[in-house]
């Protein structure tokens, strides 16, 4: 079932992405029931958030950046500003509310969506953040905007959470506190179990250091079984754990684990059907060895089922596409 913070990210993209929508500070009491219609860049974030599900002790339009704050700590959210980078963006998590409140000259929000984008509303179509007119919905393509995350221009001064989802998370995919709890005995010792403070380890260093957190996904499973993937990333482990959250599990991708396989009695063997390529690895990615020869027998000591199976041999390792017993 999808998390509040999840059904407001959701909702803001879905907003973001809809010409209907706009910016406007006079009519900043935009709606799903109205299109066209406005939001400015606090009533966007709470109209989100209140639609969700969260229980404002107000109507999202009573809240702007000046009181925001008080009213979300209220509400169940959590300031965990110090717990991340707001400069580059490392530890927020998709749903974090950034706000600077209103100082006399500047105060805007938005909120961050994950894959390194923020998303609110931010200008009419006139270029303008004030009280000038403006028409209902997006004229310009960038009156609600979603862009690259980026500190805002007198420093995002807080970041807020809902709490109530910490357990239930955007990252409830590839994070389960017991079996990380379980894993390493740094944590445990450390933490003994607590779940908040489990998960405010993940986010802020448990992903940058490829650490599993869940039985039903492992980062480095998930990088070596697939090749694009790797080339992509690399080495950056959190892009890993959000690609397989916001595309391979649609995809039909997989990070869990294998079993090790059970062993092939070495009297099994095969001969090759066609040429085929004798490979360094179980897969088509793995650099080839030499050339199988059509009619050459070979000897299979293991295999491993990654899309089809492939047969350890001598040298390298054969696909079960190019194989029949002898």
């Amino acid at each position: 079932m999808d998390t509040i913070t999840k059904k407001a990210r959701d909702l803001m993209v879905k907003i973001a992405k809809d010409p209907s929508y706009g910016y406007s500070q006079p009519g900043r009491g935009g709606s799903l029931e109205k299109k066209p219609s406005d939001f400015d860049c606090s009533s966007l974030v709470s109209y989100c958030y209140q639609k969700a599900g969260v229980p404002f002790s107000v109507p999202y339009t009573s809240l702007y950046t000046g009181n925001m704050y008080n009213y979300y700590l209220r509400a169940g959210f959590v300031d965990v500003t110090l717990h991340v980078n707001r400069k580059t963006g490392t530890g927020l998590v998709p749903g974090d509310v950034l706000l600077h409140p209103y100082d006399g000259k500047y105060g805007h929000t938005e909120m961050y969506i994950g894959n390194g984008q923020m998303a609110g509303a931010r200008r009419d179509e006139n270029g303008r953040d004030g009280y000038e007119g403006a028409k209902p919905g997006d004229q310009t393509g960038r009156e609600i905007e979603i862009s690259a995350y980026a500190d805002f221009t007198a420093g995002w001064t807080y970041v807020l959470r809902y709490e109530a989802d910490m357990k239930q998370v955007f990252f409830a995919p590839v994070f389960d506190p017991t079996f990380y709890d379980g894993k390493y005995e740094d944590l445990h010792k450390a933490f003994n179990g607590n779940a908040k403070n489990l998960y405010q380890h993940f986010c802020e260093y448990g992903m940058k250091e490829g650490r599993q957190a869940s039985a039903d996904f492992d980062p480095k499973v998930y990088r070596d079984r697939y090749a694009d993937l790797k080339r992509a990333f690399g080495q950056d482990w959190q892009k890993y754990y959000t690609h397989y959250i916001e595309y391979g599990i649609s995809e039909g991708r997989s990070g869990k684990p294998e079993e090790a396989p059970a062993p092939v009695p070495a009297e099994d063997k095969y001969v090759a059907t066609t040429d085929v390529y004798v490979r360094s690895g179980p897969g088509g990615e793995y650099g080839a060895v030499r050339v199988l020869k059509k009619g050459e027998q070979v000897t299979a000591s293991d295999k491993q089922d990654v899309v089809t199976t492939w047969y350890k041999v001598t040298d390298g390792w054969v696909s079960g596409a190019y194989l029949k017993k002898s």
